[in-house]
């Protein structure tokens, strides 16, 4: 991952980041088999991979997002 800065590439030290994407299974595309696992991290332990409001809890503003993502793809 590159990051940039006002367009310059930030060159100094590393940094610690998370991400994640609605394509849980990561296969590309937002389909029902994500939903499936997203399904399993509600109703289980909570996970980062599953926490795109990111705000700690796995709640119905995560599933707006998922909804959202569902059908993109990737290139």
């Amino acid at each position: 991952t590159i990051i940039l800065v006002n367009g310059s590439a930030l060159t100094q030290g590393a940094i610690n980041m998370s991400f994640n994407s609605p394509d849980i299974s990561g296969d590309l595309i937002v389909n029902l088999s994500d939903i499936s696992l997203f399904a399993g991290y509600y109703y289980g332990s909570y996970s980062y991979a599953a926490d795109f409001y990111w705000d700690v809890t796995l709640n119905l503003s995560d599933i707006s997002l998922l909804a959202q993502g569902n059908g993109a793809a990737c290139p």
